[in-house]
């Protein structure tokens, strides 16, 4: 199965290969700035690939593993954030990794603008999430390219109360 990249495209496994060098790189880099945290991956499937997923989410917990080992040795704790994934697939995938150094990014805008409810996401994956950051998205409007990045199939981003997730919950 060929990996994906955040737009949830197919890479090669030349960039893949050098994707997985340059995170253990980036720990290193992370432990020299004395980092507690970081993000490495943001993992996207995007809807015409759906039926790769379940494949590629053991492959990527695979290769998510030896970055997992090499920050554990530092004292970082290793997160992918809910980019691209709905509750259940980040799940999945934290489960195929098994390692007990890595956790997820919790993100409730990234769940809405996939459709999920927020609250539920952070019920189901609660006991793996070492990190969040918020924002706020507005549901009926599709991303723009220059609103996030080209290619992006996702609504943009607004500040936490701008937008339609319903925060009191």
């Amino acid at each position: 199965t060929a990996p994906f990249d955040m737009l949830g495209r197919p890479m090669s496994k030349d960039v893949a290969g050098f994707n997985g060098a340059f995170a253990l790189a980036l720990i290193d880099k992370a432990e020299a700035l004395g980092l507690k945290v970081v993000r490495i991956a943001e993992p996207n499937i995007g809807p015409e690939h759906q039926h790769l997923a379940d494949r590629y989410i053991r492959d990527m917990g695979a290769a998510l593993r030896p970055i997992a080992d090499r920050a554990e040795g530092y004292g970082i704790q290793v997160v992918v954030e809910n980019y691209g994934f709905g509750s259940d697939q980040m799940v999945a995938l934290l489960d195929a990794a098994d390692h007990g150094n890595l956790g997820t990014l919790f993100d409730p805008c990234n769940y809405a603008r996939m459709g999920e409810d927020p609250l539920e996401a952070l019920h189901k994956v609660a006991h793996r999430v070492f990190y969040c950051h918020l924002k706020d998205t507005l549901f009926d409007e599709q991303g723009k390219p220059e609103e996030l990045f080209a290619g992006s199939r996702f609504r943009p981003s607004v500040a936490v109360g701008d937008g339609d997730i319903d925060w009191e919950p």
